[in-house]
């Protein structure tokens, strides 16, 4: 196949009844490139489905899409965690995109094969009273490395301030994701935090992939929109 991969992880796959996540891959090259695609769990194991792990070639300047439980033939359900596509070619692209099952709205980023020891996420945000959220910010991290990898996660104000902190352990092929109140105030009833950021640092030589979601809901609960950040 390859004596050294491009190795994309796609720090995202979640499907439900009321969203969905597609994907593209492309090949930008006169040469036709083979895929191989693994949907892992959040815990690192292989998910059960009858096409997984997915194996496609990429036609000269093809691109593929599909849904995400699809491609892999997972099972009817809720599903989550990330996939990782393997390539021949150095050149091979890929993004995603979430989505409800009402099309009301969309949005997702690219995703590469970088892994980063340091790094920002420049924008979240998270409103939460009593039960009830009208903003809410996801944050996913991937381990993709065959040893365990320890971040350490400082939320800030918009003036700098470390106003929450979290050193986490994640297990190879593991991911770490949580809303801001899940992973920094999980006791608390009340989080206001209207522009933040985070910074984040790996304790080993190895790097993590991630993105951050924001959603805002409308009064009933239901989402309005999303914006992601990677």
């Amino acid at each position: 196949f390859a004596v050294n991969p491009l190795a994309i992880n796609v720090p995202f796959l979640r499907s439900s009844t009321t969203e969905f996540t597609g994907y593209g891959i492309s090949n930008p090259t006169p040469e036709p490139a083979t895929i191989v695609a693994f949907a892992t769990d959040q815990d690192g194991q292989t998910i059960a489905g009858t096409n997984n792990p997915a194996i496609s070639v990429l036609d000269p300047y093809e691109q593929i899409s599909f849904i995400g439980e699809q491609f892999f033939g997972l099972e009817e359900g809720s599903h989550l965690g990330w996939i990782q596509i393997l390539s021949n070619s150095d050149w091979t692209r890929s993004f995603f995109l979430n989505s409800a099952t009402s099309s009301e709205y969309m949005d997702g980023t690219l995703a590469d094969a970088w892994l980063y020891g340091d790094f920002h996420i420049p924008s979240v945000a998270e409103d939460y009273f009593q039960g009830v959220s009208t903003i809410q910010t996801e944050l996913f991290f991937v381990n993709p490395n065959p040893v365990s990898v320890t971040l350490q996660l400082r939320l800030r104000d918009a003036a700098g301030t470390v106003v929450g902190s979290l050193d986490q352990a994640i297990a190879p092929g593991a991911m770490l994701s949580g809303t801001i109140r899940d992973l920094f105030f999980r006791d608390s009833t009340v989080v206001d935090i209207a522009s933040g950021y985070l910074t984040g640092s790996s304790t080993t030589l190895f790097g993590v992939a991630g993105f951050a979601m924001t959603r805002y809901f409308d009064p009933t609960g239901a989402v309005k929109t999303i914006r992601s950040l990677p």
